[in-house]
């Protein structure tokens, strides 16, 4: 499937889901904001640091792979009977860097990079009193941006947005006016990114296959919610 039949398709069920809940009113309106943190290994990104260590044995800091996301998580949740739709974004994000490095004019500096996991999703939720389940699909955008000692001012290296589904498991403590949420869950791409144009950046000659680069992306991680509004009991 391509991307552009993906992206139809993610259209086609968000607009069904939205529509569908403009004939529930007997629901309630939440707002969101939390906090997430994940895991994931990003076996192919950690590669291309590892040539690009093995070209540079005099770093006092090496690359290493971000393997620990953290960050934000904003939306809305409309809630009916023993039942939610969640609309929301995440930005979680890692940074690494090396120091005394070789840099593109041939001195020796600093290489920042940062990499961010950003999620656009809609979810659909089930609750058992105060514990649930939720699944959720949206587009999900890996981002890589450096800062290198040769360049002035970061760079966006690589941007690429692909279908994402979350799966997560719901414990809430709910109240008159606000509610905490903790949500252990697990997500995955649709397709894998490719990322050979990381590779590039420290080897423009670079002859490897593109299939090479090609990264699944899979996070583990956990989610602390606060929902402010009216905390109806069903």
């Amino acid at each position: 499937m391509g991307k552009t039949s993906n992206f139809k398709l993610l259209k086609y069920i968000l607009t069904f889901l939205i529509f569908g809940c403009t004939n529930l009113s007997f629901g309630q309106i939440n707002l969101k904001v939390g906090y997430s943190i994940g895991y994931t290994n990003l076996d192919k990104t950690k590669s291309i640091f590892d040539r690009f260590n093995d070209n540079n044995l005099q770093a006092e800091k090496k690359l290493s792979p971000v393997k620990i996301f953290n960050g934000i998580d904003l939306g809305l949740r409309y809630k009916f009977q023993h039942f939610g739709i969640d609309l929301g974004l995440s930005s979680m994000s890692g940074s690494t860097d090396a120091l005394n490095v070789f840099q593109s004019d041939g001195s020796l500096g600093k290489d920042e990079w940062k990499i961010s996991i950003i999620n656009y999703y809609l979810g659909l939720e089930n609750y058992f009193g105060s514990f649930g389940y939720g699944v959720t699909i949206g587009t999900q955008k890996l981002k890589y941006r450096t800062d290198l000692a040769s360049d002035s001012g970061k760079k966006v290296i690589y941007s690429e947005s692909v279908l994402n589904s979350r799966f997560y498991l719901i414990l809430e403590v709910p109240s008159n006016k606000i509610s905490f949420s903790i949500r252990p869950f697990i997500s995955t791409t649709w397709k894998p990114y490719n990322i050979k144009g990381v590779e590039l950046v420290f080897d423009p000659q670079s002859n490897l296959p593109e299939s090479d680069f090609d990264q699944d992306l899979i996070v583990y991680g956990l989610s602390f919610m606060f929902y402010n509004g009216p905390q109806r009991k069903y």
